[in-house]
């Protein structure tokens, strides 16, 4: 076969203006902890750095989306990496996998790249995890990326590792493009001269550098970094994802545009395939005999004649689009979707099948409700709802409604009925409203508020149900079964009301959170105050509420932290914020290091960039707090004081504009809602 430098000669496009960059996606906080050898656990003990049995369990199997790529050994031994769930083992060719996550600070892990030897190098949206023993554990590389999100990685075997990065600053707005050398295989770090928007990082056999940015330019380098020369000037790759090499020592450049090569080093460029024949292209691969694939944004192509011709071969993989690649030394095929699919092929791609099936595989879960008998339900946005009825050892997927109704939020604190709140089909405002089940969540049917997007939901104790919308606030005073519009501002007209979190407590209180105001009544709904709210931000950013048996009620706002009030709302106190200098037991290197570069002492959140996400109050009235990052905060004596909780292994507790992340199971053990997986701890909570 000849090489494809040999067999084509060069055809150029005009360019127009497609962008297939994929959104950067932002913060996964994550890593192991410790806890403890009891069958039950004290706050305390939470917190004993000498402990280190793992505290959170995660229910509901493997979370995972977006594959992200791959990498596989002379054995076939895979890798494979995910932005949501981190990298997975399969050491039987794909039959099965296992987590490979030990010591790794976040599972968002857009890339994977080997060095020499077993050293393995994983870049997060938390920086840069390194590994030398092929991928089982994995150590935090270097300070120099305690805010950097990494692009891509490019080593060899002489221990050149180049890094092309975006580091994150709360106090400044626009992110900062990071390259980055290493020449002794990832022990120390130099800053190299950025190249603006650097995407995708090789090192060609030559020992070239390639570096191809986001903005159709792609440099080399042949001094290891220190300078760079722009290459391919004359082509219009419009967005470079990745590049490779052939066995004849061909460059490879997949773009937005199509797929380039060069047989001279760089100097000089021919077009394989263009966009208009198969599409925006991610990924380029050769099997042993020298055929092309093409793992692109909308589909998977084989060529067996050096571009020339190409064929559609995803047949048999669903959600087959924004795909990656893998061919092993026995030329298996592995195929990873933006849905966090797996297939495999064992004959050229003529037939597929999926080899990584997993539990919950929502991408967004909203809410999370338990209810006195332990039947726990999950909101899931368009999958409708996840319920578990066995400690959620198993989950069962149920529709709400027509097919991809979005389940926001659902109200499952009580026995049956059971309240789902909905915003409509993709967001269009058609057919939302409220659904109501009679059989624990199997089936549900629509009560009301038809074509409004339900938000909220609240039982009081007294059985009415509150829902909020956007914009209104309505009760049902019979179980859905009919529904009337609560005035808070009465006499004000026109003004739309953006409702943030409902609390009803059990004194004959309700609070509603809306548009920067906290509203109180004392009659189940009939008329409204404002109380005078000393001591909240004016306005506030209210996304939770909640009250303690003891009658205190506490917000958390999401830019200043936590406030409580012992009288009912009239007057507030800041009980919660992250001070500077402190050292705090139980805090993860990189969210330690934010809290003493970027607070003054007695700052409030907005400085430190950790924000509240959402409150829970659990047994004895002990206050749990979520943040956006991987810990959560606990407060044993009314929010007096706080400490540190084990750091959970998977996401972040996610508000969903305030929605539920942190509730208890009958036993008293956590529950924590993350953006797409729900953990619990493995031991009651006790005080």
């Amino acid at each position: 076969m000849l090489s494809f430098t040999q067999a084509l000669t060069p055809q150029l496009r005009d360019k127009d203006g497609i962008d297939m960059t994929k959104p950067f996606r932002y913060f996964a906080l994550l890593l192991l902890v410790h806890s403890l050898l009891l069958t039950s656990c004290t706050l305390e003990d939470l917190v004993d750095p000498d402990k280190e049995e793992v505290f959170w369990e995660q229910i509901n199997g493997p979370q995972i989306e977006s594959c992200e790529g791959f990498l596989v050994d002379e054995n076939g031994e895979l890798l494979a990496a995910f932005f949501y769930g981190g990298i997975y083992r399969s050491e039987d060719h794909g039959e099965s996998w296992a987590p490979s996550n030990d010591g790794l600070g976040s599972l968002s892990v857009p890339c994977l790249a080997r060095g020499g030897g077993d050293r393995i190098y994983a870049g997060t949206t938390w920086g840069l995890y390194i590994s030398d023993d092929n991928g089982r554990h994995w150590s935090w590389a270097d300070t120099v990326f305690s805010m950097a999100s990494i692009r891509d990685i490019a080593a060899d075997e002489s221990g050149l590792v180049i890094v092309s990065a975006v580091t994150h600053s709360f106090r400044s707005r626009s992110p900062v493009d990071l390259l980055l050398r290493s020449l002794d295989h990832g022990e120390t770090w130099t800053e190299l001269i950025p190249l603006s928007s650097a995407y995708a990082a090789y090192i060609s056999t030559a020992g070239d550098i390639f570096i191809g940015t986001m903005y159709d330019s792609l440099w080399r380098s042949d001094d290891g970094g220190d300078m760079w020369t722009q290459v391919g000037m004359d082509v219009h790759f419009d967005n470079i994802y990745s590049i490779t090499e052939n066995a004849d020592g061909d460059i490879f450049v997949a773009s937005g545009y199509g797929i380039f090569a060069s047989g001279d080093g760089g100097d000089s460029w021919i077009t394989i395939a263009y966009k208009d024949v198969i599409g925006p292209v991610r990924q380029v691969t050769f099997d042993s005999e020298g055929a092309l694939y093409a793992a692109g944004f909308r589909g998977f192509y084989r060529s067996t004649d050096g571009g020339a011709s190409w064929d559609d071969i995803r047949s048999g993989m669903t959600n087959a689009y924004d795909l990656r690649v893998c061919i092993d030394p026995a030329d298996r095929i592995f195929v990873g979707t933006v849905k966090g699919s797996i297939f495999r092929s064992l004959d050229d791609g003529m037939s597929w099948r999926q080899v990584n099936e997993t539990g919950i595989t929502s991408r967004t879960l909203t809410d999370l409700a338990v209810t006195g008998d332990g039947l726990i339900i999950a909101a899931a946005g368009p999958e409708g709802i996840y319920r578990s009825t066995d400690n959620a050892r198993t989950w069962q997927n149920v529709e709400v409604g027509p097919h991809y109704n979005e389940v926001f939020v659902v109200a499952a604190d009580g026995e049956d009925p059971l309240f789902a709140g909905t915003i409509g089909v993709n967001y269009d405002g058609r057919h939302g409203g409220v659904y109501r089940s009679t059989d624990t969540g199997m089936t549900w049917e629509q009560v009301g508020l038809a074509d409004r997007r339900v938000t909220y939901l609240c039982r009081t104790p007294a059985g009415e149900i509150f829902a909020g919308t956007t914009k209104e606030l309505f009760r049902s005073p019979d179980e859905g079964q009919s529904w009337e519009e609560i005035d808070l501002r009465e006499g004000v007209t026109g003004v739309h009301m953006h409702i943030l979190d409902i609390l009803a407590t059990g004194r004959g209180y309700l609070f509603v959170a809306a548009s920067g105001d906290i509203y109180r009544s004392t009659d189940n709904g009939a008329s409204w105050t404002i109380p005078r709210c000393m001591g909240l931000p004016k306005p506030a950013s209210i996304l939770n509420l909640a009250s303690s048996r003891s009658g205190d009620i506490f917000a958390t706002d999401y830019y200043h932290g936590i406030y409580r009030s012992k009288d009912n709302g009239e007057t507030w106190e800041k009980v919660l914020a992250v001070e500077s200098g402190v050292p705090v037991p139980g805090l993860d290197m990189h969210t330690q290091s934010l809290v003493e570069r970027n607070s003054a002492a007695g700052e409030d959140l907005r400085s430190t960039g950790i924000r509240i996400t959402s409150i829970a109050i659990g047994p004895d009235d002990c206050l749990l707090a979520g943040t956006d990052t991987r810990y959560i905060f606990y407060s044993n004596d009314y929010g007096d004081s706080w400490h540190p909780l084990a750091t959970i292994t998977t996401g972040s507790p996610y508000a969903y504009y305030g929605g539920r992340s942190i509730v208890f199971d009958p036993d008293g053990r956590i529950l924590m809602r993350t953006r797409s997986a729900v953990l619990r701890s493995i031991f009651p909570l006790q005080q």
